[in-house]
């Protein structure tokens, strides 16, 4: 994944899209992890833009 903030919308509107995607991908680790959703098992996520 390449992040461009701001190249399709203004940047703190997609500021607030990768926030929600990050708490998202932390939901689905925990889900998995925790055994709530076997299907996950095996799920690997790395956030290759946080940062200030």
């Amino acid at each position: 994944m390449h992040t461009d903030i701001g190249y399709t919308d203004r940047q703190e509107k997609i500021e607030r899209y990768h926030v929600n995607f990050i708490k998202q991908a932390i939901e689905i680790s925990e889900s998995a992890y925790e055994g709530k959703r076997p299907e996950w098992n095996g799920f690997r996520w790395i956030c290759e833009t946080i940062g200030g």
